[in-house]
C-alpha cells in the first residue's frame, strides 16, 4: 500500500471538486494505491491541508481553495511533476528543499552545504541522489563535489512554489545592454523584423521585403496563408503595443492569439485540451483541463511574482521557454512565446525580442537541452541573438 499524502489528496480534491467526507473516503479508497488508507489518515492530510489555506471545508463539504496564488503554484508543480514521470512527494519533502534551496543560493559543495543545512553527509548525500535523479541538480565536478541547480521547465515551477530569489542565479547569464526604444522609425523596423523573425521560424518563406511590402499594403508573391501570417502578427503585435503597460494575464493573451491565428485555425483564443505534440521533440505538453488551467495560472503567478525584481533580459526567456513547454493552445505556441518574451521587455522600454531565424534549428535544439537538463544556453543564446540584431538597426 502507498503512503497517502497531504499533496496526493490536494490533487484528488481539485480533481473532484466539492465532495463531502464521505465521499473523500470512497475517492480516496477506490484507488488501488490508498484502498487500506485509515479514515484518520485521511482525516490527518484534510486537517493539514486546511491549516495550510490549500483547501477549505463549507457546509460539511471540502474543496480546494483557489482564491490565493499560492495554490495554484503548488498545483502547477504537482501536476508538472506527474507530467514528467517524478515523485513530488520526494522534491517537497523538508531535506531536499533545504538542499535545493543552499545549492540555489550558492552552497555549491558538499562541505558548505552541510553547513547550512545542519544535515548529515550521509543525509545530504541521500537527498542530492533524489534531486538529481529528477534533474533539479547536477554535479559540476565529482572531488570535491560541486553542485549546481538547473533552471528547467520542472525547477521554474518549483522554485516559484518555494518563492525563491532569481536573483541568485542571475550572474551565470552574460545579460546584454540593449538600447531603450523611443523612435516611432525604431519601433517600426522592429515590428518588421520581429514579424520576419517570428514567421520564419515557423515555417513561412518570406524575406525581410516580403514583409515590408505586406505592412505597406504593396503585392507579394507568398502564398494566401503565409500572407494573413504575416498580416496577423504585425495586427497582434500593435495589440502588443497597446497591451505593454498594462498587467499580462491570460485573458490579454488569448486575444492576443485571437489576433495572431486568425482564420488560420478554428479554435482562436481559446486553450485547446486533448494530445498535442512539440514537432522534433519529446516533450509532452500539459493536456488536460486541469493541467493546463494549473499550470497557465503557476506561470502567471510566475510572472507576476519576479517582473518588479528580476532582470527582464533573465525573466523574458524563462518565461518564453515555459510557455512554450505548457503549448496551451491548438497552434501558435511558439509565436504567443515570443509576443509574451517582448511584452516583458516593453514594460522597461527594451525592444521587441527577434533573433536571426537562419539560427532556428539552434534554436529549437537549446529549447530541447533545456527540458532535458537546464536551460542556461537558451536564455544565452536569446539575447546574444537579440543583441545581434538589435545592433544591426541601431549600431554599436
Amino acid at each position: 500500500m502507498v503512503k497517502l499524502s497531504g499533496f496526493d489528496l490536494l490533487l484528488k480534491l481539485h480533481q473532484s471538486g466539492q465532495v463531502s467526507r464521505e465521499q473523500l473516503l470512497e475517492l480516496v479508497r477506490g484507488d488501488a494505491r490508498y484502498e487500506k488508507t485509515s479514515k484518520r489518515i485521511i482525516y490527518e492530510r484534510v486537517r493539514w491541508l486546511k491549516r495550510q489555506k490549500f483547501i477549505r471545508e463549507d457546509g460539511g463539504r471540502l474543496q480546494v481553495d483557489l482564491s490565493h496564488g499560492k495554490t495554484w503554484d503548488l498545483l502547477a508543480f504537482l501536476y508538472w511533476s506527474r507530467l514528467r514521470g517524478r515523485d513530488y512527494n520526494q522534491l517537497v519533502n523538508e531535506n531536499a528543499v533545504r538542499i535545493f534551496e543552499s545549492v540555489f543560493e550558492g552552497a555549491e559543495t558538499l562541505k558548505k552545504l552541510t553547513q547550512e543545512t545542519e544535515l548529515s553527509k550521509p543525509t545530504a548525500l541521500k537527498y542530492i541522489q533524489i534531486l538529481e535523479k529528477s534533474r533539479f541538480l547536477r554535479r559540476e565536478r565529482e572531488k570535491p563535489l560541486m553542485l549546481k541547480a538547473n533552471i528547467n521547465d520542472h525547477t521554474l515551477y518549483y522554485i516559484n512554489y518555494l518563492e525563491l530569489d532569481l536573483g541568485k542565479v542571475q550572474n551565470r547569464y552574460p545579460l546584454p545592454d540593449l538600447p531603450e526604444v523611443h523612435s516611432r522609425k525604431l519601433m517600426r523596423d522592429l515590428i518588421r523584423i520581429h514579424t520576419y523573425s517570428t514567421t520564419v521560424t515557423e515555417g513561412n518563406t518570406c524575406t525581410e521585403e516580403d514583409v515590408d511590402r505586406i505592412m505597406k499594403n504593396q503585392p507579394v508573391k507568398l502564398t494566401p496563408r503565409e500572407t494573413l501570417e504575416i498580416i496577423n502578427t504585425e495586427r497582434s503585435v500593435k495589440k502588443l503595443l497597446e497591451y505593454r503597460g498594462k498587467e499580462i494575464t491570460e485573458e490579454r493573451i488569448k486575444k492576443l492569439h485571437s489576433i495572431l491565428m486568425n482564420n488560420l485555425i478554428e479554435k482562436i483564443g481559446e486553450y485547446h485540451y486533448g494530445g498535442k505534440r512539440i514537432i522534433g521533440s519529446r516533450h509532452k505538453p500539459p493536456a488536460s483541463v486541469v493541467e493546463i488551467e494549473s499550470t497557465m495560472k503557476g506561470l502567471i503567478n510566475f510572472i507576476h511574482k519576479y517582473i518588479r525584481k528580476t532582470n527582464p533580459l533573465l525573466l523574458a526567456p524563462l518565461v518564453h521557454f515555459m510557455f512554450v513547454n505548457v503549448h496551451p493552445f491548438q497552434d501558435g505556441n511558439g509565436r504567443i512565446a515570443r509576443l509574451i518574451h517582448s511584452w516583458i521587455l516593453l514594460k522597461k522600454n527594451l525592444p521587441l525580442f527577434a533573433y536571426d531565424p537562419e539560427n532556428r534549428n539552434r534554436y529549437f535544439q537549446l529549447l530541447e537541452d533545456a527540458r532535458n537538463i537546464d536551460a542556461t544556453e537558451f536564455i544565452n543564446f536569446c539575447n546574444l541573438e537579440h543583441q545581434k540584431v538589435i545592433r544591426k538597426y541601431v549600431g554599436e
